[in-house]
């Protein structure tokens, strides 16, 4: 076990580094921080399995700050999460009241409140469910908000392959495993003994020394996807605003100038904004960009990102995602048979137009075309290619 704990502080160490080597953002610090909350609780491992008395006051502390982490991890996945998935999110003063239960629970350590002679067992294991209970609510709040970005993924981004983040959901099913391996333990120490349960039995190590390895492994391979939208268009308040960006629903009390509710987007307004929309797609073809999102399109536009949306779902009849692919596979099938681009292959004309995949390509293509690439090309000359 020693091993394991030995390679699991040093991927940790290693991760931190390579973080602190690049342009770091938002998503950056908060995963450094969970991260050494995680070299905490791994090095306390090491000092459990110690011969002897831990009497020396850095272990002590140590070991408290690792009993109190628990009231960290869920705040801190939960930010990070956040950071992931919110337009516009900013750490703010705030958030500083999640960290209140940790800070409370940790000084009540070090003071010697828990955990002397004179603690209960009922007190320790109204402090175990207190636990329990902090890091189900905050899984929960992260499944929400995870739930709410996904809906919205084609309504925000051109390419959505990669924007789903299926491996913040892997994350959140192995923390849950964590927490049902940890209640069954603790349960299992009420059950079996008279004195406080530690929760800390090998099966529970292995697993978050095997957490902290999927951990460290995609979190340092995420970058915020907002980040760049940021600089170029303003984003509305937080994750609330992504519910606002498909609204359609008019105002009809008003006859004379209708609108939609809560944008303060009048009729006259939408239409001239969806006039500037197919001519910025005739003409400046911002679609050939694979990184256009809607926010960074009502930057050039210098719309709200709301805006943008309900216009091109009122007057286009589709989502952000659908209504940028089709200009895409427009301006492919203008381009497929021009001697410019003889030497290409389809996908590499599907790349040069937007596309990020072979997969995303063809099923646009079909979706619009009611043809493969090959296909429509084949069609078209007489010949085949393969893409």
């Amino acid at each position: 076990m020693h091993y394991l704990h030995v390679a699991t502080a040093t991927l940790i160490l290693f991760t931190i580094s390579l973080i602190l080597g690049r342009q770091k953002q938002l998503s950056d610090w908060i995963l450094i921080s969970w991260l050494i909350v995680f070299f905490a609780n791994v090095a306390t491992f090491f000092i459990l399995e110690l011969p002897g008395e831990h009497t020396y006051p850095l272990e002590n502390i140590i070991l408290g700050f690792s009993d109190a982490s628990v009231f960290l991890h869920g705040p801190l996945f939960w930010l990070y999460t956040c950071a992931l998935t919110r337009p516009g999110f900013r750490f703010q003063w705030r958030h500083v009241l999640h960290l209140v239960p940790f800070l409370i629970f940790f000084g009540l350590i070090l003071s010697g409140q828990i955990y002397n002679s004179e603690t209960s067992y009922f007190t320790v294991k109204v402090e175990s469910i207190v636990k329990f209970i902090s890091i189900l609510a905050y899984l929960l709040a992260i499944i929400f908000s995870l739930l709410k970005y996904r809906r919205h993924v084609e309504d925000i981004f051109s390419n959505a392959e990669k924007k789903y983040l299926d491996w913040l959901w892997s994350l959140s099913l192995a923390i849950l495993a964590l927490w049902i391996i940890g209640i069954i333990s603790t349960v299992r120490g009420w059950i079996g003994t008279v004195s406080p349960p530690v929760g800390d039995g090998p099966v529970l190590k292995y697993s978050t020394d095997f957490f902290i390895v999927l951990m460290s492994y995609f979190g340092f391979r995420q970058s915020a996807i907002f980040e760049q939208s940021n600089r170029t268009a303003q984003v509305p308040d937080e994750l609330n605003s992504l519910d606002q960006l498909t609204s359609e629903v008019f105002d009809v009390e008003k006859k004379d100038s209708p609108k939609y509710l809560k944008s303060g987007l009048n009729v006259s307004r939408s239409k001239e904004i969806h006039v500037e929309l197919l001519r910025l797609m005739e003409f400046e073809k911002p679609y050939m960009d694979e990184e256009l999102t809607l926010f960074s399109l009502a930057g050039i536009m210098k719309i709200p990102p709301n805006h943008l949306s309900q216009v091109i779902n009122t007057y286009e009849h589709r989502n952000f995602f659908d209504f940028i692919n089709y200009h895409r596979v427009e301006e492919i099938k203008k381009i497929i048979h021009s001697d410019k681009y003889k030497n290409y292959s389809l996908l590499g004309i599907g790349f040069e137009c937007g596309f990020n995949s072979k997969a995303a390509f063809n099923r646009a293509f079909k979706k619009f075309v009611g043809q493969t690439p090959s296909e429509f090309k084949k069609s078209g000359t007489g010949g085949s290619i393969s893409v």
